[in-house]
């Protein structure tokens, strides 16, 4: 099909620019959850279609802006494609996009499998609280939100080895609430 894209990166880094087309999942395959299509915003972040319900919008999941590499870390790092206009010249990564907390930040509250506890994610961090006072500074956390928001913090449940993964990737601050 000529549609004026090139295929630009295959399972490879590559410079992520806006108006990128990434698909996660081999050809002919199903990737199943990990599969998914997205378009890059700017040089990290890209618009995607997702059932997650850590995304912010509810058990049914919807469309999300979002850190490319966090979410693809997230999902184990599936085979992906990235696809860029042929004579796309205006390209920039300081387009205009929506930049409300609700959109450009993940921010949601998760437990781990057999764990013990409630994590928090502020969309640069995992954060856990400690201490004797720790729930109510968790719960003071999560009035916050929805009073700012309008909504309830987003939940989700990660797997021993999702979470294995994620906290490579943003180690776990202990704040103490004594």
């Amino acid at each position: 099909m000529d549609n004026n894209y090139e295929l630009i990166a295959e399972n490879t880094e590559w410079q992520m620019k806006a108006q990128d087309v990434i698909i996660w999942g081999r050809k002919g395959e199903s990737a199943g959850a990990g599969g998914h299509t997205g378009i890059a915003v700017d040089g990290q972040n890209w618009i995607e279609c997702t059932a997650w319900y850590g995304g912010g919008n509810g058990p049914e999941g919807g469309v999300i802006i979002s850190n490319h590499d966090q979410r693809w870390a997230m999902c184990e790092q599936p085979y992906f494609y990235v696809y860029r206009l042929k004579d796309n010249t205006n390209q920039s990564n300081d387009i205009n996009y929506p930049t409300t907390k609700e959109n450009s930040k993940m921010i949601y509250a998760f437990a781990v499998e057999n764990g013990t506890g409630t994590l928090l994610f502020d969309g640069q961090n995992t954060l856990a609280f400690t201490g004797k006072n720790a729930k109510a500074a968790y719960d003071h956390y999560v009035g916050t939100y929805k009073a700012i928001m309008g909504k309830d913090l987003p939940n989700q449940i990660k797997t021993e080895a999702q979470f294995a993964l994620w906290a490579k990737l943003y180690p776990v601050k202990y704040i103490p609430f004594n």
